[in-house]
């Protein structure tokens, strides 16, 4: 690993992914890390393989970056396992309410952008199919890794990424119920990186400073380009703009197509057997 990226989720995670792309790096973002790294990942959690199998398995596929869950709250043991100086980045916001809002809208757009009149959400139905494997196996097992790191480095009751709830009125009601709790751990997490990590290997990386303190990190000439903002919770368009075109996501719509033609046929001859029964 030449990079890793420790920082929370919702923190410019992918405007950073974006900005080391531009410099040169082979960034595992999250659909990536579906798509090339779910097994290892999930193997590590369930203590079936070591880091040094995870860190072999991001160099067999091309990467030397990691970005997002599950690499960025397992990035002590990343950092551990590589050799002396290698570069953590930890982005940031403003605050820890500041990030809370940005967290709170992302979460809200992914109900509101599956609502069914003015409350039911399919987010839930999707998180059902998700977990019990219509959209593939990949897709399942970042559910699984969802659900054992959610609970401890968020909240237990921070579920909405693989227990989504059916009406956006009961999201709404729990979320601010935890909004304490996500904001110390959050708080934790960007400290304990500070305490572990020399001083020469950090950059502490508030993105709204664009190009210049990355560059000056990694020794970096600034490149001509605009300074890339993705997935910004105001806008919500970066499911239409980025994700739709990921390997992993064309496959697993492929997968739920199958999957429901299968059920659909499953079910048709049952209907069939039930009728000829009568």
């Amino acid at each position: 690993m030449k990079i890793i990226c420790a920082g929370y989720n919702r923190t410019g995670t992918k405007s950073c992914s974006r900005a080391l792309e531009i410099l040169d790096f082979k960034v595992a973002d999250l659909y990536e890390t579906a798509e090339c790294l779910s097994d290892v990942w999930l193997d590590f959690l369930n203590g079936k393989v070591k880091i040094e199998n995870v860190i072999s398995e991001y160099k067999a596929n091309g990467f030397n970056v990691n970005q997002d869950l599950p690499g960025n709250i397992h990035w002590h043991d990343l950092y551990k396992a590589s050799p002396r100086g290698t570069k953590v980045i930890l982005t940031v916001r403003d605050s820890d309410q500041v990030w809370y809002e940005s967290l709170s809208r992302f979460v809200e757009h992914e109900y509101t952008s599956r609502l069914v009149g003015n409350d039911f959400s399919t987010q839930r139905l999707f998180g059902n199919m998700t977990k019990n494997g219509f959209l593939g196996d990949k897709m399942k097992n970042m559910v699984k890794i969802y659900s054992k790191i959610i609970p401890i480095y968020f909240s237990p009751r921070c579920d909405d990424f693989y227990n989504p709830y059916w009406y956006i009125s009961s999201w709404r009601k729990q979320y601010s119920k935890f909004e304490m709790e996500l904001k110390q751990n959050y708080n934790r997490h960007n400290q304990n990186v500070i305490d572990n990590v020399p001083k020469e290997d950090l950059l502490v990386w508030n993105l709204k400073d664009g190009w210049r303190p990355i560059c000056e990190f990694l020794g970096k000439p600034i490149p001509s380009d605009p300074f890339p903002i993705l997935n910004d919770s105001a806008t919500g368009t970066y499911v239409e703009d980025i994700v739709m075109d990921k390997k992993v996501i064309k496959d697993s719509i492929s997968e739920l197509k199958k999957n429901l033609g299968l059920s659909l046929v499953t079910f048709g001859i049952y209907a069939i057997y039930l009728s000829y029964k009568k």
